[in-house]
């Protein structure tokens, strides 16, 4: 599998949110990234039936990026800061699973993943940065399968996500550059069915731990200056994960089918200082504490279907930079259509109730002359209603 990607992108904005003529400040960005990808894999296509079967993954992946920014900050139309940099990196990874029956009711299966990266950070400020890093992942899964219809199994896997740099023209020097993160996780699960189709379940619950975890903060390094309010990638000392997902999918007859989805789950940081602001112990951000849905599906055999679904949000903390957290939300989407063989036609509406909810928060003083601090939220979309056409060619 092979991708290239060249894209010119122009982002300018007006950075205050003021009333005061004097008080003119945008910026803009110009940016210019290309990408290359090289996916070769092979994979077996072995079915597992008896003791002993195997089947198998072999690959490699390489990906370039070269990408080159130039932001132009302006007061009154008039230039007062930039600043140019490029960034470069080459991946190279080897990775591959083996999946092995080993008895008649049990599977293992064992996957890794070893990565090199390669990068490079220059800008018209002086900053030259040269960091390489060697990542590896893996996992380890046991199935346990005593009939047709039920399925457990123990999961432990090793993650990551790879380090990078903030870029923009006011970012410190000190953080300028980020870490790693690694992500341990161990889940435990079950997914059961019964033979006539009528229902299905599954079960899981998780525990993850996150070290140097990465996490998004924003800060403004003056009050009078609006643009210079940026958002910077950290790495926290550590967190945890813990949580259970759940969900049931009941057919009450021919035509109607019944679901609803649990997920629970408690997250914290250990031993984490951002900025002026201690969180060790404090949850971290965009993780409700636990979300719910239910949804009804008909279909006829004509043709004709329809499905309503709600969703209910917890709370949650829109950002680690502040303790300013969101309301809980409810939304409701529904869609209706006829499909006749190779071609479906549907009305939909998203957010049905025109709820009104926030999706995220920023917390800082950005309007003179006393620049107080204040919750600004991005709002989420609004009621949605649109008609769908499709075709299947073939």
């Amino acid at each position: 599998m092979t991708a290239y990607v060249d894209a010119d992108i122009l982002y300018s904005f007006d950075g205050d949110w003021g009333f005061d003529p004097d008080y003119d400040f945008t910026s803009r960005f110009l940016r210019d990234r290309r990408s290359f990808t090289q996916d070769i894999r092979w994979l077996g296509t072995r079915v597992l039936e008896r003791p002993g079967d195997w089947n198998g993954i072999i690959g490699t992946y390489f990906l370039r990026v070269d990408e080159n920014n130039d932001q132009l900050d302006l007061y009154a139309g008039e230039s007062y800061r930039d600043i140019v940099s490029r960034y470069q990196a080459d991946t190279l990874a080897l990775y591959g699973s083996l999946e092995r029956q080993l008895a008649p009711r049990w599977r293992l299966t064992a996957g890794t993943r070893v990565e090199r990266r390669d990068t490079r950070y220059r800008d018209s400020d002086g900053a030259d940065l040269e960091p390489g890093e060697t990542m590896f992942g893996g996992n380890l899964s046991l199935e346990w399968l005593p009939s047709a219809d039920r399925l457990g199994y123990l999961s432990l896997s090793r993650g990551y996500k790879g380090g990078g740099f903030n870029i923009g023209s006011v970012v410190p020097e000190e953080r300028r550059r980020f870490d790693p993160e690694l992500l341990y996780n161990l889940e435990l699960g079950l997914k059961l069915c019964d033979g006539s189709g009528r229902w299905r379940s599954t079960w899981s619950i998780f525990y993850m731990r996150r070290d140097a975890q990465q996490v998004s903060t924003s800060a403004q390094l003056d009050p009078a200056d609006p643009l210079t309010f940026i958002y910077l990638t950290d790495n926290a000392a550590r967190g945890e994960n813990l949580g259970l997902e759940s969900s049931l999918e009941v057919r009450l007859a021919e035509r109607w089918l019944i679901g609803a989805t649990a997920g629970l789950l408690r997250t914290r940081f250990i031993d984490y200082q951002a900025l002026d602001l201690n969180l060790t112990g404090r949850a971290q951000a965009h993780a409700p504490a636990h979300q719910f849905s239910l949804s009804l599906d008909y279909r006829h055999p004509v043709g004709w279907f329809a499905r309503a679904d709600a969703q209910k949000v917890a709370e949650f903390f829109f950002s680690d930079s502040h303790d300013q957290r969101s309301s809980a939300y409810t939304v409701l989407n529904a869609r209706a259509g006829y499909a006749a063989g190779r071609w479906q036609v549907s009305l939909w509406v998203r957010n049905a109730l025109d709820e009104r909810y926030a999706q995220r928060g920023f917390f800082f003083g950005n309007e003179p002359p006393d620049f107080p601090d204040r919750l600004y939220v991005q709002l989420a979309d609004p009621r949605q209603l649109g008609l769908s056409f499709s075709l299947q060619t073939r």
